[in-house]
């Protein structure tokens, strides 16, 4: 399985670099937090690959690198999870945007032997709003059809306002619900909060700098018990080609 996941992303990167549709993105974190649970709460590196070719096709390439151990499940300087997602994107009416993908999730170094663990896959549905005023709204459904066989469910709203010629500020909120296979405390319902500040800068036409800082916290401690990490930021530097 992972030697074709290695020839699919071969294929995907020289196929987007020669249609000029790629995003190379470098993210340093303060802890990694994924929908509300704390899974590393010191630093880690998040690179990603995007690649979109023509009629809304997509390829996401994104790693978790721990920089420091956390409990028994992460090693630190070692990937815990490289997730490869596929996606197409549609715009069924004028001020709607939509997308379906899959999802593999890949644990190469994860658990007490520090070896890999059980991957599971999920398929996902997203609803965007385009942007009115600055303000747009998601609602994304992912369904695991693997290992968790749940639903989470997540409402997001963003508004951004241009600060500057090169600088664009962003501040939104989101809210996820969790199926009780999903939530972290085995009980399905409203599951974790996120309230986000950040900024993005576009240094030339290549390259291009952002920064968040986000705070994290559960709706219901018997779905999502109280984490170690609520609140948490990072930076980020993009090259597109």
């Amino acid at each position: 399985m992972n030697r074709w996941w290695t020839i699919l992303a071969v294929l995907c990167i020289a196929s987007g670099a020669a249609a000029g549709n790629a995003d190379i993105t470098a993210d340093a974190r303060s802890a990694y937090v994924w929908r509300g649970i704390t899974l590393n709460d010191g630093p880690v590196l998040q690179p990603s690959v995007d690649l979109s070719v023509p009629g809304g096709f997509g390829v996401n390439f994104w790693g978790n690198f721990d920089l420091d151990d956390y409990a028994a499940a992460f090693q630190k300087h070692e990937f815990s999870e490289v997730d490869v997602t596929v996606s197409y994107e549609f715009q069924p009416i004028s001020w709607m945007q939509c997308g379906i993908g899959w999802i593999e999730y890949l644990f190469p170094h994860t658990g007490d032997t520090n070896g890999a663990a059980a991957g599971t896959r999920e398929i996902y549905f997203e609803v965007n709003s385009l942007e009115m005023n600055g303000l747009t709204a998601t609602f994304t459904v992912y369904l695991d059809v693997d290992e968790v066989q749940d639903v989470y469910a997540m409402f997001a709203i963003e508004y951004a306002r241009q600060l500057s010629e090169n600088c664009m500020g962003t501040v939104g909120a989101s809210a996820g619900y969790a199926g009780k296979d999903m939530a972290a405390g085995g009980t399905s319902g409203l599951h974790d909060y996120n309230i986000t500040a950040g900024a993005t800068w576009n240094l030339t036409e290549a390259f291009e700098a952002s920064a968040v800082l986000t705070y994290t916290d559960t709706l219901d401690t018997d779905v999502l018990p109280h984490q170690d990490v609520n609140l948490h930021g990072g930076a980020s530097l993009s090259y597109a080609f």
